[in-house]
């Protein structure tokens, strides 16, 4: 098993009273934290629903099932806590790393798809549609506008959905012209070697 060394670093700097945060997963997005925070703390309406019919249950009558919402929907209310305290730098030790190893270990993406019904998802789905045709310029000063001037806690879901989906296109178009640069420069390299190599060879020989 590979280690992972923020964790390390953070659990070393921590111990001698350093305060920073690192989310990990989420260097290509704008502000990760900020999108943490948002979706652990909002209760969509299938969520209250199942919460109500599981705190009218006895604790006899809770199958595995619902044990298994239970631990998760009090992690998200945790979490969401710790999150917050984390970014402000507040947490103790124990708190740094159980946030830091909560977000190691799931994705923003994934709590988006587990908050958001099919209709909304069908709904943001469409609003992306109109990004189709825009530039990675023009989606990076979208982006901006919504975080730069603390748009973002008030957009609706749907809304923050396709501003996450806009982000990860961003990066993902970013990251295929870099591939596409190094994959040029790879083989102008390769070329200037082998004709390097021929010439040599062809040197020997006159001589």
């Amino acid at each position: 098993m590979s280690k992972d060394f923020n964790r390390e670093m953070i659990e070393e700097l921590s111990e001698i009273g350093t305060k920073f945060y690192v989310i990990p997963g989420s260097f290509y997005l704008k502000h990760p934290e900020l999108e943490w925070i948002k979706w652990l703390s909002y209760e969509s309406k299938r969520e209250k629903k199942i919460k109500r019919k599981l705190n009218n249950k006895k604790v006899s009558e809770l199958s595995l099932e619902d044990k298994e919402l239970l631990v998760k929907y009090q992690q998200y209310d945790r979490m969401k806590d710790l999150i917050i305290k984390y970014v402000n730098m507040e947490c103790t030790k124990d708190e740094i790393l159980q946030t830091y190893d909560f977000l190691a270990t799931h994705s923003i993406s994934d709590l988006m798809l587990d908050k958001l019904t099919k209709e909304e998802l069908k709904q943001a789905k469409d609003k992306l549609k109109e990004f189709a045709n825009k530039n990675t310029k023009e989606l990076y000063k979208i982006i901006d506008d919504v975080f730069d001037n603390d748009r973002y806690q008030d957009l609706s879901m749907i809304d923050a959905y396709v501003i996450h989906q806009l982000d990860v296109k961003t990066y993902e178009v970013s990251q295929a012209r870099m591939d596409q640069k190094r994959l040029i420069y790879d083989r102008e390299n390769t070329e200037i070697a082998i004709k390097s190599g021929v010439y040599s060879q062809n040197k020997k020989c006159i001589i």
